[in-house]
C-alpha cells in the first residue's frame, strides 16, 4: 500500500501528526516501509499486502518480543495496529542499517 490520507489518518490517530515520511521499503517493495516524523521522534510504518504475513509478525511481536526484551534484547514496540490496513507502526531504535550486499 502507497502512503495514501487513509493510511496517514490511521498513522496519525496513533503517533499525532505526521511531520515528514520516507519510503524505506526494500527495492522488491514487499511490504511497504516507511519512517515518519513526529513531534515526539520517529517511528516506522510497515505495511503488509498479504494477511497471513501481517498476523504472523503481529503475534511475533504480541508473542514473543516480550521474552526477547525480558531477555535484554532490544525489540521495536508496536505503537499502533490495524488489520483491515494491514498496517502498524513501530518504535523506532538506534542501531546500524544492514548492509544489503552483506550475505550474512
Amino acid at each position: 500500500m502507497a502512503w495514501t490520507p487513509e493510511l496517514r489518518a490511521r498513522v496519525e490517530g496513533w503517533l499525532g501528526p505526521v511531520a515528514a515520511v520516507e519510503d524505506r521499503s526494500w527495492p522488491h517493495g514487499v511490504p511497504r516501509v516507511y519512517r515518519v516524523q513526529t513531534a515526539s521522534g520517529s517511528a516506522f510504518v510497515k505495511v503488509h499486502p498479504q494477511a497471513r504475513k501481517f498476523d504472523q509478525e503481529l503475534r511475533a511481536y504480541e508473542e514473543w518480543a516480550p521474552a526477547l526484551g525480558g531477555a535484554g534484547v532490544l525489540v521495536a514496540e508496536v505503537l499502533g495496529a490495524d488489520p483491515a490496513l494491514r498496517a502498524r507502526a513501530l518504535s523506532d531504535l538506534a542501531g546500524v542499517a544492514p548492509d544489503p550486499a552483506d550475505p550474512r
